[in-house]
């Protein structure tokens, strides 16, 4: 074994926010109650569930609106392969039912849908969107919630009034013996969508339209409802009635909202005719063209959830439904906040320290960034919340703006969110607040959380809270599997340009790329090769494989490959070989691989990963929508190949076997600077744990997790090192448990070190990423990566991926 090189014992101190996962602050958890009154008050907010954010994505699940019936929610949604009604059933809100068609557009009508469903005395009684007669609102009934019978039209618009450009999104909430049918209208002399309700004495009809209509118009020019105050649900809490409903901006064109960002915002109500919009709109971030729209809300197991419809865009063309709910600090990490950052630990460039956060005064201030950083790294990408916790002296004096809130990229030196606050937005006087900015931020950049302070009123500031919400999904394969270089939904119809195929038939179409040919051909491939990116060796295709049709043989092949060449086309490959029980490893035309078993059937989606890792190919296979492997059970160390191009292997015809396959959502990434640990010849201590290399207080002393690889090949220039750890338990104290640093060794010289406490993991048993930023002077020299263990937590690194 190497040497090891010196170890860093001077450690230096910088300040930085304190972060806390579920231990005590200097300031206690306000203990609000979490409802939709305390959000009235900025003691509640809403959070976008980060865990189950694709519901309903392999049927296209959008628009949903929820019954309930005894322990059973049906769910009823824009369904099928033209705008009917699809309805599944759950217990639990999050796992669905296979959906049933249950209503289907009459001849010469285009659609039939985006229904509102309701239930009374053992009838269902959906209400649906119709593009008949103008756009109008139709009903149909049911005994069972599956077999309906139409009723005709109940309502339809009214010309030269502000619903005469047509109506529709209908759902039915019954106050007392009457029953109020909400919908939206369209305004053609404004080109805006409004909410308007019309009432009845029965389920059925007939309504009559509010002459009070519309009850919830769009909102002023430039606001977050500018162009549409639409679909939406509605629920009673407390006496009183709580509505989330779809916003965008301003249309593009006439009725053209594709260019709007879409968002869902709140509004509540005594009497269902007056409403009164949460001044702390929208509530989750704002999407363009569409999606994070259709919102509704219902009570699941004593949670209001509300629900609304996403899109994989720009990576895809798949529709799914996302949540999100009332929380608030109390409601602990992992629901009310993911980090927490205390404000007395933060940098500033006015105010002073108090003894619950940090005070701007008007008698001794200037105006100026109460709350200025610092830089955070390591936080996720995607749709994110940012709760900024403070306090004034007074609010009642007059309504001007006493602060601004404000997330900074401090990688691409740019601000991406903002909001004004102003004095008369705190509810109380000398009383705790949450102030809300929704954002969306980049995987891997670093982040800002500021607050400037305008110098008109006495604030004090408690803390900001970070509440992670839907994941990016590009920035989630980044964070999974690193660079990503190229990727294909294969969502329109058409292969593109980058692809070449060598035998076989190859077509793209409903979505999946599919190889049909049983004819004799070695190997049948489609290839990544005309692209213009130069691949390394050390990449990692992932794929999701389905085999339509297969004869058992030597020949019959279906899978993922990498290295392949241009001439014919052979290279590595991952695939199901020979039955219905075999995984293989394949070096075109030189030799088979270990061989594994693996159970698997036609029809069926199965994702495959196949890497090449400095020589050694590792492999997995598992079936889609069941939990990914966490390590790679298959290995062959095999080096016979350099470059290349991968690809997907649609078969192999020959004298026995054949096969047609299908493939979605390909996606190749480089490993160049992935240093896996438990690849790793460099370690003091520990042992090969899962995907990883790990240490434990029970069998392990002080010493190094992981050193070395001593790379020659980095370039020069600024560079950042993540590296990749879990650790068993955040809360137990704040202790230091690792130090990291990287390490010059050919110049015996630290380039940049940290130490890492317990509190800054967020979650237990979860990889999170750990930054250093460094500058590699000198080409050629040999660096190192190292880990050194306190003996003081169970800590499994992953890998450390340098940028």
């Amino acid at each position: 074994m190497k040497k090891l090189s010196e170890f860093v014992t001077a450690l230096a101190l910088c300040a930085a926010f304190m972060l806390v996962t579920g231990g005590s602050a200097k300031a206690a958890d306000s203990s609000y109650p979490v409802s939709f009154e305390s959000l009235w008050n900025n003691e509640s907010y809403i959070v976008q569930d980060n865990v189950n954010t694709k519901m309903g994505k392999d049927y296209n699940m959008c628009f949903p609106g929820f019954v309930q019936v005894g322990g059973t929610y049906y769910n009823y949604f824009i369904g099928g392969d033209s705008f009917g009604v699809a309805m599944t059933t759950t217990t639990d809100g999050v796992n669905f039912s296979t959906p049933v068609r249950v209503l289907s557009p009459d001849p010469g009508v285009s659609y039939e849908s985006f229904p509102g469903a309701f239930y009374e005395d053992g009838t269902f009684y959906l209400y649906t969107e119709s593009s008949a007669n103008g756009y109008s609102i139709t009903l149909a009934t049911s005994t069972d919630g599956i077999n309906f019978t139409k009723q005709g039209t109940l309502l339809t618009a009214s010309a030269g009034t502000w619903d005469s450009g047509g109506i529709g999104t209908p759902n039915l909430v019954k106050k007392g013996s009457a029953y109020y049918l909400f919908y939206h209208g369209f305004n053609t002399t404004t080109n805006q969508m409004y909410t308007g309700v019309a009432t009845a004495p029965s389920p059925s009809g007939p309504f009559t339209k509010y002459s009070g209509n519309p009850v919830l118009p769009a909102g002023p020019s430039g606001s977050y409802d500018e162009g549409t105050a639409g679909r939406r649900g509605i629920i009673l809490e407390d006496g009183v009635y709580y509505m989330a409903y779809e916003a965008s901006t301003a249309a593009s064109g006439y009725a053209d909202f594709s260019t709007a960002y879409w968002t869902v915002a709140l509004a509540k109500s005594t009497d269902l005719l007056n409403w009164q919009k949460l001044g702390q709109n929208p509530v989750i971030p704002s999407k363009y063209s569409y999606g994070n729209d259709g919102a509704t809300l219902v009570d699941i197991l004593g949670t209001k959830w509300i629900y609304y419809r996403d899109d994989n865009n720009p990576y895809g063309n798949d529709n799914y439904a996302k949540r999100a709910r009332l929380a608030n600090e109390t409601s602990g990490p992992g629901i009310g906040y993911d980090v927490i950052y205390e404000a007395e630990s933060a940098t500033h460039d006015i105010g002073s320290a108090v003894s619950d956060g940090w005070q701007a005064l008007q008698s001794s201030d200037s105006a100026g960034y109460m709350i200025a950083g610092p830089d955070r790294a390591g936080l996720a990408g995607g749709e994110n919340l940012a709760v900024f916790k403070a306090k004034i002296a007074d609010n009642s004096l007059d309504n001007a703006n006493v602060m601004r809130i404000e997330v900074y990229d401090g990688t691409a030196n740019s601000l991406i969110a903002s909001r004004e606050i102003t004095r008369q937005q705190f509810v109380q006087t000398d009383h705790y607040e949450f102030f809300t900015l929704p954002y969306v931020s980049t995987e891997g950049h670093t982040l800002k959380f500021r607050v400037y302070w305008y110098g008109n009123a006495d604030i004090t500031y408690d803390r900001i809270l970070v509440k992670n919400g839907d994941p990016d999904p590009h920035a989630a394969l980044v964070r999974d599997n690193e660079r990503l270089e190229l990727s294909d939904p294969f969502d329109d119809n058409s292969l593109g340009t980058v692809w070449t195929t060598f035998n076989g038939v190859w077509s793209e179409t409903n979505q999946v790329l599919r190889q049909t040919s049983t004819a004799l051909g070695d190997p049948k491939k489609a290839l990544i090769s005309n692209s213009g990116i130069p691949f390394p060796s050390n990449i990692e295709v992932t794929a999701k494989v389905r085999v339509d049709s297969w004869t058992d043989g030597g020949y019959a092949r279906a899978g993922v490959s990498i290295a392949n060449n241009t001439v014919d086309g052979n290279g590595y490959n991952l695939i199901f070989y020979n039955d219905h029980q075999t995984v293989a490893f394949l070096d075109d035309g030189v030799a088979f691989g270990p061989s594994y078993t693996f159970n698997w059937s036609n029809d069926t989606w199965y994702w495959f990963k196949l890497k090449n890792d400095n020589g050694t190919l590792y492999g997995k296979v598992w079936e889609d929508g069941k939990q990914e492997p966490g390590y790679y059970p298959y290995q062959w160390t095999h080096n016979t190949r350099t470059g290349g191009y991968p690809g997907l292997n649609g078969g192999s015809s020959g004298a026995s076997g054949n096969s047609m396959v299908s493939f979605d959502d390909v996606s190749v990434r480089d490993r160049r600077g992935i240093y896996e640990t438990e690849d790793s010849s460099y370690h003091q201590i520990g042992r090969k744990d899962l995907e990883g290399w790990s240490a434990n207080v029970g069998q392990d002393n002080n010493g190094y997790l992981l050193y070395g690889p001593y790379a020659a090949d980095i370039p020069t220039g600024n560079r950042t090192a993540a590296f990749r750890m879990l650790i068993d338990n955040p809360t137990f104290d704040n202790n230091n448990v690792v130090h990291l640093d990287v390490y010059d060794a050919t110049a015996s010289a630290v380039l940049a070190s940290r130490t890492v406490t317990r509190q800054e993991f967020t979650a237990a048993n979860e990889f999170q990423d750990f930054s250093l930023d460094f500058v590699n002077a000198a080409a050629g020299h040999r660096l190192e990566f190292r880990i050194y263990w306190y003996k003081s937590a169970y800590i499994r690194s992953d890998k450390v991926i340098v940028d």
